[in-house]
């Protein structure tokens, strides 16, 4: 591996060429992998009029590549290293008919089912205040990938203040003086992913003559 890099001339260098630094070799990167289970059934009905296609997986993925900051002394702000996993597991079913089949007319039917859950089961973070992940898409472990955190709204106290509820089960009063000094990256839940677990679509093929 090299050091790429790129000559600038700018107010940085006083107009003088220097050189930045593009991406920063890193000595140990590797393949990454991942292990796949698969198991399916395909079904034919009414002379293969009616079809139907069932699938599981689970996908083990390991030595994910990333890009997570790095030490300044380097030259470089980002590394691209093999720090997270990711576990997928989920459903697919297919679905197709004939539903008129005639010399000069044809007409068909496919719908598709999807379902996946995904869970990180490694992955590295320096971020170490809430106010650099709280709102934010995030890859932490135990969570989802593409996770929005968030802290876990407890309603209302009789001032008005709003409630947090801790990952210990406290419940904290909200004020402007609450970030950095009572939550820490443990009171963080999920909000949802932007990524969707569900997906569905249905086609219909009409063919004349």
């Amino acid at each position: 591996p090299y050091d790429v890099g790129r000559i600038v001339q700018g107010y940085i260098t006083d107009y003088n060429a220097g050189l930045s630094i593009e991406n920063y070799k890193v000595a140990d990167l590797r393949w990454e992998r991942t292990n796949i289970l698969n198991l399916g059934a395909d079904l034919s009905f009414f002379k293969k009029r009616v079809n139907l296609s069932l699938d599981y997986y689970k996908k083990d993925s390991h030595d994910l590549l990333s890009v997570i900051a790095a030490d300044p002394t380097l030259g470089a702000p980002t590394l691209i290293k093999n720090s997270a996993s990711i576990i997928n597991n989920g459903y697919e079913a297919s679905f197709t008919s004939r539903n008129i089949a005639q010399e000069d007319f044809r007409w068909d039917t496919q719908m598709n089912f999807r379902y996946n859950k995904g869970k990180v089961t490694e992955a590295f973070s320096n971020q170490t205040s809430i106010n650099q992940i709280l709102g934010q898409v995030q890859n932490f472990e135990g969570f989802e990938p593409n996770s929005l955190l968030v802290l876990d709204y407890a309603g209302v106290d009789n001032e008005g203040y709003g409630l947090i509820r801790k990952g210990d089960g406290t419940v904290v009063q909200l004020t402007t003086n609450s970030f950095n000094v009572k939550f820490s990256q443990n009171d963080l839940v999920s909000g949802g992913t932007t990524l969707p677990k569900y997906t569905a679509s249905m086609n219909n093929n009409f063919y004349y003559k």
